[in-house]
C-alpha cells in the first residue's frame, strides 16, 4: 500500500478518481501529448471530467500543456517515482487507492460547510 507521504501527494494532486485515471493514462502514454478529444475517447469520459482532471494535475507538476494537448511530464524525479508507485498500488489494491482519494476532504465542500459554522464571538 502507499506510504503516508504517497497518500499526502495523492490527496494534493488527485482530487478525483477521474483525475487518477487521467494521470495514469498520460503516464502510460508518456511518449506523446494527448488532446482532450483523444482523452475523452480513450478514457470514455466527458470534456468536463477531463478538463477538471487536467487542471489540478498541471498545478501539481505532473502534467504539462503543449498547445491544445497534454503530456505526463513530472516536475522532478520524486513525482515520477510517486506516479510509478501509484500505478502499482492502483493495480494491486484499486479500492484502497480510491478510498484514499474519496476520503480526502474537498476544499470547496469544506469552505461551503465552514460558512455555516457559528463563531464564538
Amino acid at each position: 500500500m502507499l506510504s503516508e507521504r504517497h497518500l499526502h501527494l495523492l490527496r494534493l494532486s488527485t482530487p478525483s478518481v477521474w483525475a487518477l485515471e487521467t494521470l495514469l493514462f498520460l503516464y502510460r502514454g508518456r511518449d506523446r501529448a494527448w488532446t482532450v478529444p483523444e482523452l475523452i475517447l480513450h478514457l470514455r469520459s466527458s470534456a468536463t471530467a477531463i478538463e477538471g482532471a487536467l487542471v489540478p494535475l498541471a498545478q501539481a507538476g505532473l502534467v504539462v500543456a503543449e498547445g491544445d494537448a497534454h503530456r505526463f511530464q513530472p516536475a522532478g524525479p520524486i513525482l515520477e517515482a510517486f506516479v510509478r508507485d501509484l500505478e502499482t498500488a492502483y493495480a494491486e489494491q484499486p479500492l484502497s487507492v480510491m478510498r484514499a482519494i474519496l476520503s480526502s476532504p474537498n476544499s470547496r465542500i469544506k469552505s461551503f460547510a465552514d460558512a455555516f459554522k457559528l463563531s464564538k464571538d
